[in-house]
């Protein structure tokens, strides 16, 4: 199943859970921000990057680990 991996890097810690993911990498937190499309969050005025990707189990548990939940994904 496809969806949407959304990243909130204004409250990311940089803890690194999303990484031992094999769907998020660092392009996708924000290092390199010409590999994520991003677009302004009128709610609580953060960026938030969006990434087609499939659900993994990986990924699920990546997303449970982070402490702050920066990550997670949209139908």
């Amino acid at each position: 199943m496809t969806v949407k991996l959304i990243h909130d890097k204004h409250n990311c810690i940089n803890c690194g859970a999303c990484l031992g993911s094999s769907e998020f990498t660092m392009d996708d937190a924000g290092v390199n921000l010409t590999e994520v499309k991003y677009e302004k969050n009128e709610e609580d005025k953060t960026i938030i990057g969006k990434k087609e990707t499939k659900t993994t189990p990986e990924l699920e548990q990546a997303i449970e680990i982070c402490p702050v939940q920066c990550i997670r994904l949209e139908e």
